[in-house]
């Protein structure tokens, strides 16, 4: 029987004054590792993403890929209340940070009362402008949950490679 490796979103610690603290992030990454965690998801929803400035999310992104230094994938999000272009020229600069794909939040490529095909032509675009970046998808519930439809997500599909 094969074992499951589990994922887990990362949380973010701060010191006094709400800097991170780059010390106790270095011993949850190892925590992480040592628990048998198949890949690392930083910059999420669980790391107070909304909260931190996009030099923070990079430092800190930045700093977790050196740190884990290839021994799992690590996944970041890259998108944010943002035009299209704006987000994408994010992406870019999460994907510059050595993650092995970015994570795009599904709830910020159409307003909640847009169509789907609204959000699968903000999606189509997004995948234009970022190029051969590879990107997953976050039903993060904030701003609010967009669900994927399965046949949407077709054959590009792929499992987490671990």
């Amino acid at each position: 029987m094969q074992t499951k490796k589990f994922v887990p979103v990362m949380l973010t610690p701060f010191q006094d004054g709400n800097a991170i603290d780059y010390n106790i992030l270095e011993e949850l990454i190892e925590f992480y590792l040592e628990a048998g965690a198949g890949g690392l998801f930083a910059n999420c929803l669980s790391s107070e993403m909304y909260h931190l400035s996009k030099e923070e999310m990079l430092a800190s992104v930045s700093f977790i890929v050196q740190k884990v230094n290839g021994r799992v994938p690590v996944v970041a999000t890259g998108t944010f209340p943002d035009t299209l272009e704006n987000q994408a020229a994010f992406v870019k600069e999460i994907y510059t940070t050595g993650v092995d794909s970015v994570i795009v939040i599904t709830g910020l490529l159409a307003g909640e009362t847009e169509s789907e095909a609204v959000f699968e032509a903000h999606v189509n675009q997004l995948l234009a402008l970022t190029g051969d970046i590879p990107l997953g998808f976050y039903e993060c519930p904030v701003p609010y949950k967009r669900i994927l439809r399965p046949d949407f997500q077709g054959e590009t599909g792929q499992d987490w490679p671990y």
